[in-house]
């Protein structure tokens, strides 16, 4: 509400300078057009390099296939694609795909009925090769980038990386083992390629999402003990493949931007004749406004002006987080930075209305004044807290080194018989191995109960409330109840 009677009075306070009010359908021009022509050129521009771009990075294992694994990604979810018969079976068996605890199905390894694993298993034996092979490629971009395709349904890429969890481990075979822990450490590099090279901030987060289900997976299978000395060594240097591969997080922030324009401004610029380059979001809705709320103020705007100015502030905001976390940015400085940004957001959306309207009577273009003032609104309304989101992804590169630490004991338990204590992983190898990939400095690792491991990070982000507790990984050192063998 105070937004909206700012921006009346704004309006207003324009229209009486005039000598006028605004009638209902006249046009209050505030943006002059060609500096949208330029917004939007500069977007295409840009959405180019998007297109163009190539992603390499190393294969998990073996000689990389040629050319990049995009396409071969966007089909996993295609209802036409090998996998198509599995996402059909998955659409109508989401309560069979329900877990509650992923810890404790793991232990106990009772997953849906034997109807529904009967059907699972028919239909979805191929998710492990398939997605293996599409990330068998040695460049992968984001499938799903701003300008190269609409935004798909990313319901199904979760489910299947729940299914794979749970055929994995309800036909769980200890000789199985080694082939298991590859699919998901390659599930896990998929779920990276999401966010690669531009994918946006909900790409993105459906990739973490689908690691957080892979990793007591990857961890499950570590602690039986079933993988030989070729197999133990193979995880533990994948996973620092893994590690040093992690996407930057401001390739996504500027992904989410251009995301904004592309498929919700321009599209109420050019009107409903108009296709984005890559298409449409596939929730786009059939009919009706997204955006009808917005800027909901036609008594003093008309849809051109109200979409200049929201194409301002997108263009704005799209700046602004590009300064607060650049491309290359470690995750600390993008969460203090995007934060910042906020704040200043905010502070300029707080200006009393005395002092906007000193402004306004001191300024020489009042159009202009009224302009900036709006699309300061605009911010304050559309401004994310990105940095919440920067936290939980760095959960990712923690919890991959985390694992990292737990192959390493598997490793000295099988070259030493025993356990290694917490107090006893010294020297440079451990140092190296230790390093905190998101801080700098050294992750805590302390014995939290006998054969139980807890790692805690260096440091934690500020001021993130305290709904959001500091990031943890606890993990056992075999031996371990024995897995049903044949």
């Amino acid at each position: 509400m105070k937004n909206l009677l700012i921006l009346a009075l704004a309006l207003g306070t324009m229209a009486a300078e005039a000598g006028e009010t605004p009638a209902p359908g006249v046009s209050v021009r505030l943006v002059d057009e060609a500096v949208l022509d330029a917004i939007e050129a500069r977007l295409m521009e840009d959405l180019r390099g998007f297109r163009e771009q190539s992603c390499p990075r190393p294969v998990l294992r073996g000689e990389a296939l040629p050319g990049s694994g995009s396409d071969a990604a966007a089909a996993l979810i295609d209802p036409a694609g090998s996998l198509g018969p599995c996402l059909e079976v998955l659409e109508g068996s989401s309560e069979a795909l329900t877990i509650d605890d992923w810890k404790d199905f793991l232990r106990e390894g009772q997953g849906p009925g034997e109807e529904a694993l009967t059907a699972l298993r028919a239909a979805c034996g191929g998710i492990g090769p398939a997605v293996s092979a599409a990330v068998a490629h040695g460049d992968l971009c984001s499938p799903w980038r701003p300008g190269v395709r609409g935004t798909p349904l990313f319901m199904p890429l979760l489910r299947l990386s729940k299914a794979a969890v749970i055929l994995g481990r309800t036909g769980y075979r200890a000789a199985e083992a080694p082939r298991l822990l590859r699919e998901a450490l390659d599930r896990v590099r998929l779920d990276q390629d999401s966010g690669r090279g531009g994918g946006t901030l909900i790409s993105s987060m459906i990739g973490v999402a689908s690691t957080q289900i892979q990793v007591p997976w990857i961890a499950w299978i570590l602690e039986q003990a079933d993988l030989d000395e070729a197999a133990t060594e193979a995880a533990f240097r994948e996973l620092g493949i893994l590690l040093d591969s992690v996407p930057p997080f401001g390739r996504i922030i500027l992904a989410d931007g251009f995301w904004m324009l592309l498929q919700v401004v321009l599209p109420m610029r050019h009107g409903p004749d108009w296709v984005p380059p890559g298409g449409f979001d596939a929730d786009r809705p059939e009919s009706g406004d997204p955006t009808a709320d917005l800027l909901p103020a036609r008594e003093f705007l008309d849809r051109h002006a109200e979409v200049a100015l929201l194409m301002v502030a997108t263009d704005r905001a799209l700046r602004g987080f590009a300064e607060a976390c650049p491309g290359e940015a470690d995750l600390p400085s993008c969460a203090s930075g995007l934060r910042a940004w906020a704040e200043k957001v905010f502070a300029a959306n707080n200006v009393s209305y005395a002092v906007r309207l000193i402004r306004l009577a001191a300024s020489k273009d009042m159009k202009a004044t009224v302009a900036d003032w709006i699309v300061d609104i605009l911010l304050g309304i559309s401004t994310a807290s990105y940095d919440r989101y920067v936290a939980r992804y760095a959960e990712v590169p923690l919890t991959l080194a985390a694992l990292r630490i737990q192959a390493a004991t598997l490793q000295s338990y099988r070259r030493d018989k025993v356990c290694p204590r917490a107090d006893s992983m010294t020297g440079p190898d451990w140092d190296e191995l230790l390093r905190d990939p998101v801080f700098g400095g050294r992750l805590s690792v302390q014995e939290i109960a006998p054969r139980e491991y807890g790692v805690h990070p260096a440091a934690w982000f500020r001021d993130l409330g305290e709904e959001k507790a500091p990031w943890r990984y606890a993990f056992r050192c075999p031996p371990r109840e024995p897995a049903p063998r044949e």
